[in-house]
């Protein structure tokens, strides 16, 4: 994996100076000090950033491996390299459980991992349209807004009959929210140009379906061995306790 950037590095590459590191199954570096850096990932490294919403790393790009180029600039703290294998990036809440009035421990059953569990409300998969606007040729682009910080961003997408939305579909309900979200409707970027029309004054409205919590790590919805909750409510089904499921890790440990 090289860092075409940094300080004290001798330089190459059209005089652009270089660095490369090796990281193992689990192990990440903080991309610093701040400045603009080309950044060519290994076959098991991915670049993170912060997310103060949820508070987790996400893996931005499209997640390439194995000589992926990213040109990016780094303020030094909120940007990363990741090795995700062997590692577990993500567990899925199976029973919610009830009258939590705080955000339960999480403790994993095996390794050092650490978890967050989150309360609060999410978005209910019927989002009704109120307005279906006029004049699209392509669907807009549907933004919720965020929760909380320590919440999930609910998303989503819409379909267009005529010109107008005529339905939302929520991809990922989201959690953390104490209050339903607004919905924003923002035009495809092609609208407007070249002789294409511009939709406008598409409208919807959200609500709450109880509470959910969901377990993130590394911007990923995957599996990974069970995971203890005690403490206080993670929402969504009114049940006695709350626990989670096991599925899968990330690949097997290898440095990259």
């Amino acid at each position: 994996m090289g860092l075409f950037s940094g300080s004290g590095l001798t330089p190459s590459l059209k005089g652009v100076t270089t660095n490369v590191v090796t990281l193992q199954s689990g192990q990440v570096q903080t991309i610093t000090p701040a400045g603009w850096y080309m950044v060519s990932t290994g076959l098991y490294t991915v670049v993170q950033q912060y997310d103060p919403i949820t508070g987790i790393w996400r893996n931005i790009g499209n997640g390439d491996h194995e000589g992926g180029v990213k040109y990016i600039y780094s303020d030094g703290v909120n940007y990363r390299l990741a090795n995700q294998t062997g590692a577990l990036v993500g567990a899925l809440v199976t029973n919610a459980g009830s009258s939590y009035t705080s955000a339960p421990t999480v403790t994993a059953s095996a390794g050092n991992s650490i978890w967050k569990a989150v309360v609060g409300g999410a978005v209910s998969t019927t989002v009704t349209v109120t307005n279906g606007g006029t004049n699209y040729t392509y669907p807009p682009i549907v933004q919720f807004q965020a929760p909380p910080a320590g919440g999930v961003q609910a998303t989503g997408y819409c379909t267009l009959s005529s010109g107008a939305v005529s339905s939302v579909t929520v991809t990922n309900q989201g959690a953390g929210y104490a209050s339903a979200p607004t919905v924003v409707f923002i035009n495809d970027p092609r609208e407007g140009v070249n002789g294409v029309t511009q939709g406008y004054n598409a409208a919807g409205v959200a609500t709450l379906t109880g509470c959910r919590g969901r377990q993130r790590v590394g911007g990923r919805r995957v599996w990974c061995p069970s995971a203890r909750q005690s403490g206080g409510r993670v929402g969504g089904r009114s049940t006695a306790a709350a626990s989670t499921a096991a599925r899968r890790t990330a690949p097997t440990a290898a440095a990259g």
